[in-house]
């Protein structure tokens, strides 16, 4: 009995198609190591491996018969030397726990009637867990057991994947004890050595197959090259009657074949056939006149049970006069049959996982055209409401502009004098109209930047006067309000290559931003320098717009920046396009506007744009 690997933890829920694939991928690769365990420690080391990559368990233990047909335990996953010697009593023949499972029922922790099973779960520090029963064709020939961490839901899908697993290993264990029966029964070295290879050869042969058509022919072929029998012969069921037929034969008669293609295959026409489908070894020797004419002596008939139905069977036979073991023909039918029964289970299971494949890449295929189909849509909506707010913007500049120019004219007196309340009334109707203006403007920029329409008009220029300009700009603002603005220079020339008009609009949107968000009293610093590159880097410019603010919480630092999102109350005005619109001006600049900033003490806005030549004097 060994110990090995630690679990990955399952995930509780309902099994998709990706999960189901990866199962049934992992429960293939299975059938092969079944196919090479040689003795039950092997076969249960390639249940648990199994039963881990399908599964995902916290702890497994497969506990499997041995010829004598008690109860071991053959390998654990994820259990401590301690927990192996309190559960190996469990599997014994007076273990309470587990009798209900020999006697073939299934236990699930999710299952109403399993109090006791959910008792010892949770003693066991699991959330729910399972044992199921490995049938062969003789009994139940183990147990498997899994226990997860978590509490969960076994769906269908799960309970029928560990059904398959079972199932596969109950073959395998019936493989394993029909060798070592043959080996008991050899007698001798060359006999066991003959019988070994010619499991061997067919296994080997039969592990590469996907076809199910192909498995009779490779069969037949692989046993009569294995053991020198006269004829080796392999039937199918027809759907779930009791009619079979034969799919490959060899050193088969003439007079045989055509007999065997005119007669149906049937327990009317062939009673012996009862036997094979009952689940029962037929063999002996026919000393008939016609079994002599067909070149028949002895032979024997094994039914190929595969999930517990009888999917076919196969017939050996040697020639009239030939020495013939009845018990040894037996054994090698039982052993090929398992063999067979192994091989088609494998190529179902590639059949179904080719099917979930092809299903798989049809649904990616028809969401892929949906997804394309959307994103169009979504492209062309993108693009109207685009055109819509350029074309609306453009046309109420037209007459904003005109309204915003008669509010200046009244108000200087050009027409008249205005006495004071209609002097004051017009002062509002000129402030809100320039900041409908710039909402305009904004929203031109915007239509401008989606449409890809923005052109930079660039050119060397000097950051330092451009940001002394923004920073005069705003000093009234900042002095109503009580804030103390300043600006601390490079000493060296900044000089950037740059569109001059659209960075003033973005050092003029973060400075006078800070302003807003800075209550009385506080400052607001715009620092500016060249900052010290890394190796390998060029130089680049650095300035920081630093107030002492209300602040940005960390999870809209990235929020902040994205078009018409704010996070400010209404007692500050906005549209939420300003930091939208200044970041993709930045990048247009080849630079990178970023924020650091703390809630209640105040935040850092940077800009990094490349360094450039010094402007000739």
């Amino acid at each position: 009995m060994t110990s090995h690997h630690r679990s990955r933890p399952a995930t509780p829920g309902v099994t998709d198609p990706g999960e189901s694939s990866a199962r049934a991928e992992a429960l293939l690769r299975a059938t092969n190591e079944f196919l090479r365990a040689d003795d039950l420690p092997a076969l249960g080391r390639s249940v648990t491996d199994a039963a881990v990559a399908m599964f995902s368990e916290s702890k497994a233990a497969v506990s499997l018969a041995r010829a004598d047909g008690s109860m071991a335990l053959m390998s654990t996953a994820g259990l401590s030397a301690a927990e192996i010697d309190r559960f190996e009593p469990l599997v014994a023949e007076d273990g309470r726990l587990l009798q209900s499972v020999l006697a073939g029922e299934e236990l699930w922790s999710d299952d109403g009637a399993v109090e006791n099973l959910r008792a010892r779960v949770a003693a066991w520090g699991g959330g729910s867990g399972l044992s199921i029963p490995i049938h062969s064709s003789t009994g139940v020939a183990g147990i498997l057991s899994l226990l997860f961490a978590e509490e969960r839901t076994f769906d269908p899908g799960f309970r029928d994947s560990i059904r398959n697993l079972a199932a596969q290993a109950g073959l395998a264990h019936e493989l394993i004890a029909a060798r070592d029966d043959l080996r008991r029964a050899a007698g001798d070295a060359e006999v066991q050595r003959r019988i070994a290879t010619a499991f061997l050869e067919v296994a080997t042969r039969l592990s590469t197959v996907t076809d199910e058509s192909a498995v009779p022919g490779e069969l037949v072929s692989a046993i009569r090259g294995a053991t020198g029998a006269a004829t080796a012969a392999v039937a199918l069921r027809v759907g779930d009657t009791d009619e079979f037929s034969f799919k490959a034969t060899e050193g088969v008669s003439a007079e045989l074949a055509e007999m065997l293609v005119s007669i149906p295959i049937t327990p009317e026409n062939y009673p012996g056939l009862r036997v094979l489908i009952d689940g029962q070894v037929l063999a002996g020797i026919d000393p008939s006149e016609a079994a002599v004419r067909l070149n028949l002596g002895g032979g024997a008939a094994a039914p190929i049970i595969a999930d517990g139905k009888v999917r076919g069977f196969l017939s050996i036979t040697v020639a009239p006069g030939d020495s013939f073991d009845l018990d040894r023909w037996k054994e090698l039918a039982m052993g090929f049959a398992s063999v067979a029964a192994t091989a088609l289970a494998r190529v179902a299971a590639v059949a179904e996982l080719r099917q979930q494949r092809e299903l798989l890449a049809s649904s990616v295929a028809e969401r892929t055209v949906q997804l394309r189909g959307a994103i169009e849509e979504l492209r062309s909506a993108s693009q109207a409401k685009t055109d819509f707010l350029g074309n609306v913007s453009h046309e109420l500049r037209t007459p904003l502009t005109a309204i915003l120019g008669f509010s200046e004219v009244l108000i200087r007196g050009d027409d008249g004098p205005l006495n004071p309340r209609q002097h004051e009334d017009m002062t509002t109707v000129l402030s809100s109209g320039r900041r409908l203006l710039a909402l305009i403007d904004d929203l031109i920029d915007i239509s401008r930047i989606e449409g890809n329409r923005l052109e930079l008009e660039t050119r060397p220029l000097d950051l330092g006067p451009l940001l002394s300009g923004v920073v005069e700009e705003l000093r009234a603002l900042a002095g109503a309000k009580g804030i103390g603005l300043t600006l601390i220079p490079a000493v060296d020339e900044l000089t950037v290559v740059g569109d001059s008009v659209r960075l003033h609009e973005v050092f003029l949107n973060l400075v006078s931003n800070a302003v807003k968000f800075t209550q009385p009293g506080g400052t607001v610093r715009v620092v500016a320098g060249v900052e010290a590159p890394a190796a390998g880097d060029d130089q680049q410019v650095r300035v920081d717009v630093i107030d002492s603010g209300i602040g940005v919480p960390e999870n809209e630092r990235e929020r902040i920046f994205e078009k018409f999102h704010r996070i400010a109350g209404p007692e500050y005005p906005g549209t939420g396009l300003g930091l939208s619109i200044a970041r993709e001006l930045v990048v247009r600049h080849g630079g990178r506007l970023t924020l650091d900033s703390t809630v209640g003490l105040g935040s850092r806005f940077s800009v990094v744009l490349p360094l450039a030549a010094p402007v000739a004097s």
